[in-house]
């Protein structure tokens, strides 16, 4: 009885032909154009997914123990515009989890590891009116990740409860040639040990009600695709190794959290350091332009969410607000001041309601948007504004396991822009600027499911 084991078996075949780019106005007011360049390329990606996950959980008395393994196969072949050549890559992934968790009187101690170990043949060629060229770069491509974690939870006084944690990961990423690679096909590692504890006090005076408030570093490594920009000019491409620092953030954050059965929300104010933010840059026709290290920058914003069941009884009716504000500048950057970062939008949330009926038929309906000015440049002279844009889902369930659902997306079929493929350092010609990527038209789905 205290033995838990479950498996996973995921497998997917994506095929995509990608939109744009486009200059702003095609895009909001023609989204189904395709530039001459582009229809030259064309653009398209396929993927093959293959993820076996399995998992164990024990749990007797005041201990708990749980271990997954995660096992991934994946090919991938990208043929992206002319600038920047196509990619054939086969990868085998490995994640392997263990943590425990245990009570000591008013302790809660958790502690763990997690490996993360890949390897990866990456064949770069040029892009020939839409057909493959000679290759200009052939890689065997090595990441490794470990962290060990440990966590603390104690209880102070009836009302008040101290938690602290402390990760410590060791990261590499390695390039180097594969047999036969072409002369200049480039090879480089970077590797970094990092420390990023955690701290956080919650003060709960009521059953409704908690105040809580604490400090945390996190770091994010630099991926391959930042380690290695293209360089040159069509068909005389290649790549070169792009030696990058992790990105990392101190955040201090303050909140409040509670509610009843009926009605729970959240709201927690955030302010975050950056140091070495990793900025992916392109040219203006979405060409990438590779990855920079930023000096230093802040985040801020104010993260909300509210759930109110309206109606509990044999039916239920509930209400799911969530909002969120953020900011992200420059502090006092020798090129861009105080500017704010491009492709971070300032306001995003969504509101639904959702219906369901114990005898079986469920509905939805959902409407998220995106607020304010996206920039498209750090030097903030071209930007996009926000959307809205409505979902609805209906469907029913049968007691026996089957799902039975029909889903559309962007119902009214708003036309607007979803974002922009890569970002930019200064639009020289905002007007010309042709790197924004339309957001989907109405799509209709209708599925089945079956659980066991």
């Amino acid at each position: 009885d205290a033995l838990e084991l479950g498996f996973a078996l995921y497998a997917a075949n994506p095929r995509l032909d990608v939109p744009g780019p486009l200059d702003r106005e095609t895009a909001l007011h023609a989204p189904e154009s395709i530039l001459p360049i582009v229809a030259a390329d064309r653009p398209h990606r396929e993927t093959e997914v293959l993820r076996l996950t399995l998992e164990a959980g024990w749990q007797q008395a005041d201990t708990a123990l749980r271990a997954a393994l995660g096992l991934q196969q994946t090919r991938d072949d990208f043929r992206q515009l002319r600038a920047n050549g196509t990619s054939a890559s086969d990868s085998d992934d490995l994640h392997l989890l263990l943590e425990a968790r245990h009570h000591i009187a008013a302790h809660e101690v958790r502690g763990g590891f997690a490996i993360a170990a890949g390897n990866r043949h990456l064949t770069r060629r040029a892009n020939i009116n839409g057909s493959d060229g000679p290759v200009f770069a052939d890689l065997r491509l090595y990441a490794n990740h470990l962290t060990f974690w440990c966590e603390d939870s104690i209880r102070l006084h009836d009302t008040l409860t101290l938690q602290g944690g402390l990760s410590a990961s060791c990261y590499e990423r390695r390039a180097r040639p594969a047999t036969g690679a072409p002369p200049a096909t480039p090879s480089g590692s970077v590797d970094a040990a990092l420390l990023a504890p955690r701290i956080q006090l919650t003060w709960t005076p009521t059953r409704a009600l908690a105040l809580f408030a604490g400090w945390s570093r996190a770091f994010e490594p630099p991926t391959f695709d930042d380690l290695l920009p293209r360089t040159g000019r069509p068909p005389n491409l290649g790549l070169a190794f792009n030696p990058l620092e992790a990105q990392r953030a101190s955040t201090t954050e303050i909140g409040i959290r509670g509610g009843t059965e009926t009605l729970r929300y959240e709201v927690t104010f955030y302010h975050a350091h950056w140091r070495d933010e990793l900025l992916r840059l392109a040219d203006a026709t979405g060409t990438p332009l590779g990855t920079r290290n930023a000096g230093p920058t802040t985040h801020r914003g104010i993260e909300s969410a509210l759930r109110w069941r309206l109606l509990q009884a044999h039916q239920t009716l509930d209400l799911i607000l969530t909002h969120t504000w953020s900011e992200a500048t420059f502090d006092a950057d020798p090129v861009f001041g105080d500017n704010h970062l491009a492709g971070l939008p300032r306001h995003a949330g969504s509101a639904e309601l959702q219906f369901a009926d114990r005898q079986g038929p469920f509905a939805a309906l959902a409407a998220a948007w995106i607020g304010g000015t996206t920039w498209a440049d750090h030097a903030n002279r071209l930007g996009y504004d926000g959307h809205l844009i409505i979902n609805a889902r209906c469907g029913w369930r049968d007691p026996r396991g089957w799902t039975l659902y029909a889903e559309v997306t962007n119902l009214f079929d708003e036309a607007y822009i979803a974002s922009t493929a890569g970002v930019l350092d200064i639009a020289r010609n905002p007007a010309a600027t042709t790197i924004f990527l339309p957001g989907s038209p109405r799509r209709w789905q209708v599925g089945l499911e079956w659980r066991w």
